[in-house]
């Protein structure tokens, strides 16, 4: 163990921290349930001891949560439901359709509390009605307040501000001191659209800035592209720095543009060669940004465009490149 050369930045130092978290499985009203304590109130018609896992949410956010209701995905198994009751049963629905989700999905408890905050940002037809009755009631005016305040507090993020600059400091000075770089495929397509759309110079958030200058200052610098996080992630709020994985929603979409950028360029994860015979692949094999970056037109959030597609910045910032390197 002594003898194992140091992770960088973007590596993580505890590479089994998202995948080892327990999970969890609730009924999908109990989201809201968790969102009213995390407003420092509790909701009827929930589920018992929403507590304790609200407890474990608020000391690791990215616990995976699987919705259930008294159906499955195809709205079974009985055609009498033997579960809850129809106010339950009603709830769980609701809050699904709104999620844009079904029985038996999964997403982290950090993405279900954004997407509730901006798909359910008010509980009217769900459990709050013109015309309330007393099989159909309202829930209570405190937990409707504690609801909206559970929206307004956001959970807590992995790295504060400070450390987040910390990571800039340190993930920048092993892009200027490595003998090679080690990119996401679509990020370079990224550093090329950052390019094309006017940046000169570093920005907080990320490092795509950082190895274009290494590149244009040595085009013969060895280039490895890498499946997953790379250097220029580490000073991102979505990059899990114990993980070295994105917790953003973009992440499995990011998934999907690296093997769609792999397999363009007809290379694997691993495969290393100069920078300036790499971008030359970009500029010959992927000319345009939206054979790898645009989905169509749908409401699904994991699968939405990214909009680079639409700038034009990829393709100015390729030439730019082209002409810059001779390539």
């Amino acid at each position: 163990m002594g003898d194992e050369a140091p992770r960088q930045t973007f590596e993580g130092q505890e590479p089994q921290y998202l995948a080892e978290l327990p999970g969890y499985t609730i009924r999908a009203r109990d989201v809201l349930g968790l969102i009213c304590l995390h407003g420092r109130g509790e909701a009827p018609h929930m589920s018992a001891d929403l507590a304790p896992l609200y407890e474990r949410i608020i000391a690791h956010p990215d616990t995976r949560l699987t919705l259930t209701s008294a159906f499955d995905c195809g709205g079974g198994p009985f055609q009498f439901p033997r579960e809850d009751s129809a106010y339950q049963r009603r709830m769980d629905l609701h809050v699904l359709q709104r999620l844009m989700l079904s029985p038996g999905d999964a997403r982290s408890a950090r993405e279900l509390f954004r997407r509730a905050g901006k798909e359910i940002t008010s509980l009217d037809g769900i459990c709050m009605f013109e015309t309330p009755t007393e099989r159909w009631p309202n829930w209570p005016e405190e937990a409707v307040a504690a609801y909206l305040r559970g929206l307004q507090t956001p959970l807590p993020e992995p790295r504060t501000p400070e450390q987040l600059a910390q990571m800039k400091q340190a993930s920048v000075a092993e892009i200027e001191s490595s003998a090679g770089l080690f990119i996401r495929p679509h990020h370079l397509m990224c550093i090329t659209c950052f390019y094309g759309g006017g940046a000169t110079g570093p920005i907080p958030g990320d490092n795509l800035w950082e190895p274009l200058a290494r590149i244009k200052a040595n085009p013969d610098l060895p280039v490895t592209l890498v499946e997953g996080d790379c250097m220029v992630c580490p000073p991102c709020g979505g990059h899990d720095h114990r993980s070295g994985t994105c917790i953003r929603l973009c992440g499995l979409k990011d998934r999907r543009k690296d093997l769609d950028t792999l397999r363009l360029l007809d290379l694997l994860p691993g495969d290393t060669m100069p920078a300036r015979e790499l971008l030359a692949r970009y500029v010959e094999r992927i000319p345009h940004v939206r054979v790898v970056c645009d989905y169509g037109e749908q409401r699904v959030p994991e699968w939405l465009a990214c909009g680079g597609s639409f700038s034009g910045n990829y393709e100015k910032g390729l030439a730019k490149i082209k002409a810059e390197l001779g390539l």
